[in-house]
């Protein structure tokens, strides 16, 4: 091995001890590097056993005679200053004018592309890299004649978090336009098969044959070719960008919108446009629109996805669904017909005011991850269904004339409670009175606009939650009992129920 001259080893040694850091010299040079720099203490007011210890840098120093300022390194070398997440340094010392001068390079970007680029080519040229060098130039700007070593500090805490910067240097660069080229021959699919697997909705195309060449620094490596016959290819898309959705069951009415990710196909202008709205999916095609929305009996689904789903339902039943792709300042505008056999023995109408009426409380209770199933809902169908009757636009209540029932009612006041998805959901109702009037033997009591006092959610709710819905109940009956006349009903679902056991007629109120 080649020692540094006497001269630029004291040099090295005395300039860093100047700047309060500390220099351990290696004997062998197997690592890659000269020196271990350990860099002064940074500034620590806390206790003493807690002290983090000194940052150190590995350095290399050459020392060269006559006008030139490059250096050789080994590519070997040069790779393990790029694998280490340590700071690496090189430095230059020679004499200008009689007096030693101090370069140095921070390995960085520049010298970490430079040096994998060329063990890179090396290698796919089957040259060994500990038999190949790189040089490394040095020029005017790279003279350090003051605090080299705080100079070093900045460099290593301008990067943030050094280690993980350094690593994905290492692992990253270079793959800028990829990390190889594929090549694929298709069996024989549709247009429309290959469309949907590029667009993120297909099923695979099968292929009859594969080849794949790894690059990096747009060098190809031919000895790691890949090449297989036979398989199937999933493809995963990354989307255009975001559109606006919005959807109407008439011109007159106001427009439900949503938000969608958008998926095309640059290379295939031909192709449909595909919008990801979930429970949502469309494709726009010159030919026609298509929607799909999928919902299953037993599959949990976010509530959000519901009420998107049972409105859009709700809506189609009226007949064709209207619908706007808004990209910027562009709409595609065009109709959709939804089949009406999916579900055809649901109540679209109820289970839209059902997702509506939950929604109202999960927001009310900021409740953000509530997903549940067609059977949750079918299990406690019944209180979910007063749940949601009691949100009506309108409740009548119809009684015998003779009820003893003080003339002048003027709000009615209720709540309801029902289980879904191990949550109990909700709320205090008071509406306004409308009409109280007397035809023949019946008196009907009209309530229609109503206020939401309270809503309630509990997870895994017990006597204590239930009985505090019930004290809020009366605390609100008492309160509008000293200034006006209310009906109150108390839990919606057990009066209705308590009603039709005692009544031959189908409802006391509807």
């Amino acid at each position: 091995m080649t020692r540094l001259p006497a001269y630029a080893e004291r040099f090295f040694a005395a300039k860093v001890s100047e700047f309060d850091g500390l220099c351990h010299r290696v004997d062998e040079d197997e690592g890659g590097w000269d020196y271990v720099v350990e860099l002064p203490h940074r500034d620590y007011d806390g206790p003493a056993d807690s002290q983090p210890p000194r940052q150190r840098a590995f350095v290399q120093v050459k020392s060269i005679e006559g006008l030139k300022t490059s250096v050789p390194i080994t590519l070997s070398n040069l790779r393990k200053s790029a694998q280490d997440p340590s700071p690496w340094f090189v430095v230059l010392i020679k004499k200008r004018h009689g007096e030693p001068v101090l370069y140095i390079k921070h390995f960085w970007t520049d010298l970490i592309a430079r040096s994998l680029k060329m063990i890179r080519a090396a290698d796919v040229n089957g040259v060994k890299i500990n038999k190949r060098s790189m040089s490394i130039s040095f020029t005017e700007g790279d003279i350090i004649s003051g605090d080299f070593i705080k100079w070093m500090q900045e460099c290593i805490d301008t990067q943030g978090d050094y280690i993980i910067e350094k690593r994905r240097l290492y692992t990253e660069i270079g793959h800028e336009k990829g990390y190889g080229t594929a090549k694929l021959l298709f069996a024989e699919h549709t247009n429309d098969e290959i469309f949907k697997e590029f667009l993120g909705i297909g099923n695979g195309l099968k292929i009859s044959s594969f080849e794949y060449v790894p690059e990096r620094f747009s060098v190809p490596d031919y000895s790691r070719k890949v090449s297989e016959t036979g398989g199937t290819v999933y493809i995963t898309p990354q989307p255009q960008g975001t559109c606006d959705v919005r959807f109407r069951s008439s011109l007159t009415d106001a427009a439900f919108h949503m938000t969608g990710m958008m998926y095309a196909m640059p290379f295939a202008p031909e192709a449909p446009i595909r919008v990801s709205a979930p429970p949502v999916e469309i494709l726009f095609s010159p030919q026609q629109v298509a929607m799909n929305m999928v919902m299953r009996f037993n599959e949990p689904a976010p509530l959000d996805h519901w009420h998107t789903y049972s409105r859009l339902k709700l809506w189609s039943m009226k007949g064709p669904l209207r619908v706007e792709l808004w990209l910027g300042s562009r709409k595609i505008d065009s109709s959709i017909i939804i089949d009406r056999q999916t579900g055809q023995n649901l109540d679209w109408e109820k289970l839209y005011s059902l997702a509506e009426a939950i929604r109202t409380i999960a927001n009310d209770r900021n409740i953000r991850d509530l997903s549940f199933s067609l059977a949750d809902i079918n299990a406690h169908i019944t209180d979910l269904g007063y749940l949601s009757e009691g949100c009506a636009p309108l409740v009548r209540f119809q009684c015998d004339a003779t009820t003893p029932l003080a003339p002048g009612v003027t709000s009615f006041l209720h709540y309801s409670l029902s289980e879904l998805a191990g949550w109990t959901f909700g709320h205090l109702i008071r509406r306004t009175v409308l009409q109280d009037v007397i035809d023949g033997g019946k008196r009907i009591i009209t309530a229609g606009p109503f206020d939401i006092l309270e809503t309630y959610a509990f997870k895994d709710a017990g006597p204590e939650e239930r009985a505090l819905v019930k004290d809020d109940y009366e605390r609100v009956l008492r309160d509008l009992e000293k200034r006006e006349h209310p009906l109150g009903f108390g839990d919606f679902g057990t009066y209705i129920r308590e009603m039709q056991f005692l009544s031959n007629e189908p409802n006391e109120s509807t």
